[in-house]
Protein backbone atom coordinates (compact mmCIF):
# COMPACT_ATOMS: atom_id res chain seq x y z
CA UNK A 1 0.00 0.00 0.00
CA UNK A 2 2.74 2.06 0.04
CA UNK A 3 3.35 2.08 -3.33
CA UNK A 4 -0.67 3.87 -3.29
CA UNK A 5 0.56 6.25 -1.20
CA UNK A 6 3.75 7.31 -3.42
CA UNK A 7 1.22 6.76 -6.64
CA UNK A 8 -0.70 9.50 -5.07
CA UNK A 9 2.10 11.93 -4.90
CA UNK A 10 3.46 11.65 -7.66
CA UNK A 11 -0.02 12.03 -10.18
CA UNK A 12 -0.87 15.05 -7.83
CA UNK A 13 2.24 16.51 -9.08
CA UNK A 14 1.78 15.64 -12.67
CA UNK A 15 -1.89 16.35 -13.21
CA UNK A 16 -1.73 19.71 -13.00
CA UNK A 17 0.50 20.24 -15.86
CA UNK A 18 -0.82 17.13 -17.59
CA UNK A 19 -4.25 19.20 -18.55
CA UNK A 20 -2.69 22.06 -20.75
CA UNK A 21 0.10 20.25 -23.07
CA UNK A 22 -0.63 16.98 -24.63
CA UNK A 23 3.08 15.56 -23.94
CA UNK A 24 2.74 16.19 -20.78
CA UNK A 25 -0.45 13.80 -20.56
CA UNK A 26 1.82 11.04 -22.22
CA UNK A 27 4.97 12.14 -19.41
CA UNK A 28 1.90 11.81 -16.86
CA UNK A 29 1.13 7.66 -18.22
CA UNK A 30 5.01 7.27 -18.31
CA UNK A 31 5.16 8.38 -14.91
CA UNK A 32 2.28 6.39 -13.56
CA UNK A 33 4.15 3.63 -14.78
CA UNK A 34 7.45 4.34 -12.56
CA UNK A 35 5.30 3.78 -9.81
CA UNK A 36 4.58 0.25 -10.49
CA UNK A 37 8.19 -0.22 -10.45
CA UNK A 38 7.88 -0.30 -5.99
CA UNK A 39 4.74 -2.49 -6.21
CA UNK A 40 6.51 -5.42 -8.84
CA UNK A 41 9.50 -4.97 -6.39
CA UNK A 42 7.48 -5.18 -3.20
CA UNK A 43 5.33 -8.24 -4.76
CA UNK A 44 2.05 -6.33 -4.22
CA UNK A 45 0.12 -7.73 -7.35
CA UNK A 46 -3.07 -5.73 -6.29
CA UNK A 47 -1.20 -2.53 -6.23
CA UNK A 48 0.40 -3.59 -9.67
CA UNK A 49 -3.18 -3.80 -11.22
CA UNK A 50 -3.99 -0.89 -10.09
CA UNK A 51 -1.62 1.33 -10.82
CA UNK A 52 -1.83 -0.86 -14.36
CA UNK A 53 -5.42 0.34 -14.53
CA UNK A 54 -4.11 3.80 -13.94
CA UNK A 55 -1.73 3.81 -16.86
CA UNK A 56 -4.33 2.05 -19.41
CA UNK A 57 -6.86 4.66 -18.28
CA UNK A 58 -5.03 7.62 -18.56
CA UNK A 59 -4.06 6.38 -22.07
CA UNK A 60 -7.16 5.64 -22.85
CA UNK A 61 -8.78 8.86 -22.30
CA UNK A 62 -5.88 10.78 -24.27
CA UNK A 63 -6.42 8.06 -27.17
CA UNK A 64 -10.17 9.37 -27.22
CA UNK A 65 -8.95 12.60 -27.64
CA UNK A 66 -7.19 11.41 -30.40
CA UNK A 67 -3.64 10.93 -29.47
CA UNK A 68 -1.77 8.48 -31.88
CA UNK A 69 0.92 7.36 -29.61
CA UNK A 70 -1.84 6.94 -26.25
CA UNK A 71 -3.94 4.41 -29.27
CA UNK A 72 -0.38 2.35 -29.37
CA UNK A 73 -0.03 2.58 -25.38
CA UNK A 74 -3.94 0.98 -24.67
CA UNK A 75 -3.31 -1.36 -26.87
CA UNK A 76 0.38 -2.38 -25.86
CA UNK A 77 -1.09 -2.43 -22.05
CA UNK A 78 -3.75 -4.57 -23.40
CA UNK A 79 -1.58 -7.46 -24.50
CA UNK A 80 0.42 -7.34 -21.58
CA UNK A 81 -2.09 -6.95 -18.56
CA UNK A 82 -1.98 -10.87 -18.06
CA UNK A 83 -3.69 -11.94 -14.86
CA UNK A 84 -4.91 -8.16 -14.16
CA UNK A 85 -7.26 -8.34 -16.75
CA UNK A 86 -9.38 -6.42 -19.40
CA UNK A 87 -10.23 -4.06 -16.32
CA UNK A 88 -6.87 -4.41 -14.53
CA UNK A 89 -8.15 -5.84 -11.20
CA UNK A 90 -7.24 -8.27 -9.40
CA UNK A 91 -8.74 -10.56 -6.72
CA UNK A 92 -6.81 -9.39 -3.19
CA UNK A 93 -5.47 -13.35 -2.77
CA UNK A 94 -4.52 -13.87 -5.98
CA UNK A 95 -0.47 -14.24 -6.10
CA UNK A 96 1.41 -14.12 -9.46
CA UNK A 97 4.47 -16.77 -10.69
CA UNK A 98 7.54 -15.62 -10.77
CA UNK A 99 7.38 -15.93 -14.48
CA UNK A 100 4.47 -13.34 -14.18
CA UNK A 101 6.09 -10.91 -12.21
CA UNK A 102 9.31 -10.95 -14.61
CA UNK A 103 6.36 -10.11 -16.99
CA UNK A 104 5.06 -7.12 -15.13
CA UNK A 105 8.70 -5.65 -14.86
CA UNK A 106 9.69 -5.83 -18.22
CA UNK A 107 5.99 -3.97 -19.15
CA UNK A 108 6.99 -1.43 -16.61
CA UNK A 109 10.05 -0.84 -18.22
CA UNK A 110 8.65 -1.12 -21.61
CA UNK A 111 5.81 1.64 -20.66
CA UNK A 112 8.62 3.48 -18.95
CA UNK A 113 10.14 3.91 -21.79
CA UNK A 114 7.49 3.61 -24.85
CA UNK A 115 7.68 6.39 -27.43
Amino acid sequence: MKSLLVFGLVLGSQLSFAESVPVAKFETARNISKVMKSSIEAKDAPATCWILGRVHGYALAMKQLGDTRAAKLVEFVDKGAGKCGGKNTLNLQETFTQEEWTRLSELQKQIENFN
